[in-house]
């Protein structure tokens, strides 16, 4: 995942302040693409945002896949996963 953030967006480790900024910022408005059940792990939704590039790549968007649980009730959902799409 980390080379193809590097690869598709110039998001390195050392940017991942910026990636968790677009995330979260992005998240709010975007809709949920997919809730599933998912035993005994909680409830698995699936949200898909653009995240700009970065640095030499900053003309790019790609989406990025996100995975979120929830599975404590009434705790905010936890993210699992975030998986950047060409």
């Amino acid at each position: 995942k980390a080379r193809g953030f590097e690869q598709i967006l110039g998001i390195t480790i050392e940017a991942i302040d910026y990636l968790e900024a677009q995330i979260l910022a992005r998240v709010l408005d975007t809709p949920v693409s997919e809730v599933r059940d998912n035993p005994p792990h909680g409830i698995k939704c699936t949200v898909d945002i653009q995240v700009p590039g970065i640095g030499a790549k900053a003309d790019r968007v790609a989406n990025v896949r996100t995975v979120w649980v929830f599975d404590q009730p009434g705790a905010p959902p936890r993210l699992v996963t975030a998986i950047p799409k060409p």
